[in-house]
């Protein structure tokens, strides 16, 4: 007999007076019956809660549709829907996104409301110290002022100035670049360039050759006793103009005088 066959017979021999109880099979039964149920529980506690996530959303969603609706368009009874007269829809407000401002209303001489136009400056030129900008104790350019060279404000306002039935209205802005001056005379009589300048509280000069023309009007050009210049011409029947600029604006007058549109 080899080891092996003698451990089997010892084996036999401790277990020769054991029996296995009639439950046994009863109880591994019952143990299986008992795990299917607890895993069968939390599988269907585990879908339950699936099905929950998956059902919550949807519910709100559906109950701020049914609050919001009837908000939206009550009944008859005044307060209306988008479609029906009674609340009034809220409007936008508009937004200034541009840097520039509004225009401004602005009464011009002939005492009637207009809008002030917003001045505008050829490349490089105008800028802080130009119309828009600081103008002494005159305030800012009258809107009919749409160009003004850089470094001239006003010192004072403009003043208006009425003799043998005309109104004459005469501004004037100065700085380190020199100075301009322009006179707006109303009245009749005014058939031409030389009835403007006869007409204007200023000294007179020597014409220059050549014709000139502002907006499409006749101009007469002079060359001041101060070695300034200046330009006068009848922008409508009853409205002159006269543009004076000084000895440094000179090359710069009939600019000046295009942005003058009273």
């Amino acid at each position: 007999m080899d080891l092996e066959d003698e451990l089997r017979a010892a084996m036999v021999e401790h277990v020769a007076d054991a029996s296995a109880p009639a439950t046994l099979a009863g109880d591994v039964r019952g143990r299986y019956r008992r795990r299917v149920a607890r895993i069968r529980v939390a599988l269907g506690v585990g879908a339950a809660a699936v099905v929950a996530v998956a059902i919550i959303p949807g519910y709100q969603s559906f109950r701020a549709g049914q609050v919001s609706t009837p908000a939206a368009s009550d009944g008859p009874a005044g307060r209306g829907g988008p479609d029906q007269p009674g609340r009034a829809m809220p409007q936008p407000v508009p937004s200034r996104t541009s840097g520039a401002p509004a225009p401004v209303p602005s009464r011009d001489i002939g005492g009637t409301e207009s809008p002030r136009p917003l001045l505008s400056h050829p490349p490089g030129q105008g800028g802080p110290d130009g119309p828009h900008g600081p103008s002494g104790d005159g305030g800012p350019a009258p809107g009919w002022m749409t160009y003004l060279p850089s470094g001239l404000r006003a010192l004072r306002p403009c003043a208006e100035l009425e003799k043998g039935g005309r109104r004459t209205t005469n501004c004037r802005w100065s700085g380190t670049n020199g100075w301009v001056e322009v006179h707006i005379t109303r009245g009749s009589g005014l058939a031409g360039p030389g009835d403007v300048i006869d007409g204007a509280p200023t000294a007179g000069g020597t014409p220059v050759a050549g014709k000139d023309r502002v907006h499409g009007h006749p101009a007469v050009t002079t060359d001041r006793p101060d070695r300034g210049r200046q330009i006068a011409w009848v922008e409508r029947p009853g409205v002159g103009i006269l543009v004076l600029v000084g000895p440094a604006l000179r090359d710069e007058l009939l600019t000046v005088a295009e942005g003058v549109r009273p």
